[in-house]
């Protein structure tokens, strides 16, 4: 591997002593490791030959492209393939760090249906004045161990939790804009599930939830993922403002026009939002247009299930054996607080995406403050928060002060358990060492009893003893 420490020694020298910037410029290019350079203004600078077969593109095709840090599932080649390139914040910032790299699976050459995951390192340059210059990047051979260098704790959660999200979009593909349905709780799993069957299908879908858990989002994500270009239209009606004769007159509407279209190659979709807020005289209405003979798919989205209401005597039961034929629940986000992390790492990038500013993520407090909210407006709420909190951020994390006040208050925040990192030979032979120690106890000291104890010879138990420091503690 190149000497980590490089990068600042040729930075300083660079712009003084061209000829030698051109020897580490050579030597970079000679390297057999994958290697390039992302300048101050996140723009792709340099990409060695190694590195340009690595991801299975030309130079051309990159260079002087911007950087931004995010995985967000809606971006396209080569956009996606620079953003997983992009040097974390805290990089861009001055600060050497260590991540994950995970090339799409549509832009690598030799594999690709399978993204392909590398350790990376990230070395700031910067010349006499510390004024950050570029970003040299290290990537590391298959199958090498992660390096850690320079890492808070901070930084490295917020690195995981990026890594975590580009894992989702690689597992659930670029396809699917599942930003509201992300997290690990057992109900989110099962929602997210039934939301990719709905797209793959063309049954009647009705979304359940609390206002602000993303029933809206997840219908457009069901219509759009369903089609191809040019993709038929998505027609949606606001049950708690319609009147009988507007129903009536939009659904006549809808049944004469050819809504599909003859080259979108399948049926729009009718959405019906809060459909439990329609009058029982207005459901007896759209029962009887919809059953049997409307020509559009129907979505649906409501507060509560319709059976229920069904079963209060408040809901036409015709019109909800229609509507729930595929019947998606969305639970409140206080009710799935695990979830919160990844979705306010994804609300930041989805920032990152959409502007010039680059966050990293969370500070430790600032996100125990979103963990701990009881978040009554739900997944709208929490990417609205996490919209004004990127505005408000004057570093590469979002910090405590940065978060509205009503996110500040919240009290009673327990402290968030720290991530330690374990050094698996250091580990092994701290073991090591007990085990040793606890069967020279048993044996009273007897190195040949200590040895049959460990299933080991007694040769290989000096040697031991001396390589790890316990000859003279044991009388050898």
């Amino acid at each position: 591997m190149v000497d980590q420490q490089m990068g600042s020694t040729y930075t300083g020298a660079m712009s003084s002593e061209p000829s030698i910037a051109g020897e580490v410029h050579a030597l970079f290019e000679r390297a057999s490791q994958p290697i390039y350079v992302v300048d101050e203004r996140r723009r792709l600078v340099f990409l060695n030959r190694a590195c340009a077969e690595w991801l299975g593109v030309g130079p051309d095709d990159l260079l002087g492209r911007e950087c931004r840090y995010h995985s967000v599932s809606a971006a396209e080649y080569p956009d996606a393939l620079v953003a997983a390139l992009c040097p974390p914040p805290e990089a861009l910032a001055g600060r050497p760090a260590s991540g994950t790299i995970v090339v799409p699976a549509a832009s690598h050459a030799a594999q690709p249906h399978d993204a392909e995951q590398r350790n990376a390192v990230f070395v700031p340059l910067s010349v006499g004045d510390k004024t950050m210059r570029a970003v040299v990047v290290l990537v590391e051979r298959p199958g090498a161990r992660e390096a850690c260098i320079g890492e808070e704790h901070f930084s490295r959660v917020s690195q995981v939790l990026h890594e975590r999200l580009a894992e989702v979009r690689r597992q659930w593909g670029d396809r699917y804009t599942i930003d509201r349905l992300l997290g690990t709780s057992p109900a989110i799993e099962r929602a997210r599930k039934q939301a990719m069957l709905a797209s793959g299908s063309d049954v009647a879908v009705l979304i359940v939830g609390p206002a602000g858990s993303g029933r809206q989002h997840v219908a457009r994500t069901i219509h759009l993922q369903r089609w191809d270009e040019p993709r038929p239209p998505l027609v949606p009606l606001a049950c708690s403002l319609l009147g009988a004769d507007l129903l009536q007159s939009t659904l006549e509407a809808l049944a004469r026009s050819d809504a599909a279209g003859p080259t979108s190659g399948g049926r729009g979709t009718l959405l019906l939002n809060e459909v439990d807020q329609l009058p029982v005289e207005l459901q007896r209405v759209l029962s009887e247009n919809l059953v049997g003979r409307f020509p559009l798919r129907v979505m649906a989205t409501s507060h509560r299930r319709l059976e229920e209401l069904v079963a209060e005597g408040t809901f036409d039961e015709r019109l909800a054996c229609a509507l729930g034929t595929l019947v998606i629940e969305l639970p409140p986000l206080a009710d799935r607080s695990e979830d919160v992390e990844l979705l306010a790492q994804a609300a930041l990038e989805e920032q990152n995406a959409a502007g010039e500013k680059q966050l990293q993520g969370f500070s430790e407090e600032a996100m125990d403050r979103l963990v701990a909210y009881a978040w009554p407006g739900n997944v709208d709420e929490l990417f609205d928060v996490v919209r004004q909190a990127h505005r408000e951020a004057s570093g590469p994390l979002v910090e405590e002060p940065d978060l509205p006040l009503a996110v500040r208050m919240v009290h009673g925040v327990a402290p968030r358990p720290r991530e330690t990192t374990i050094v698996l030979d250091n580990f092994l032979r701290e073991i090591e060492i007990e085990l040793i120690q606890r069967a020279m106890q048993q044996a009273k000291g007897n190195k040949a009893k200590a040895a049959r104890l460990l299933g080991m010879t007694r040769p290989r138990l000096y040697r031991r003893l001396e390589q790890l420091g316990l000859a003279e503690s044991t009388g050898s």
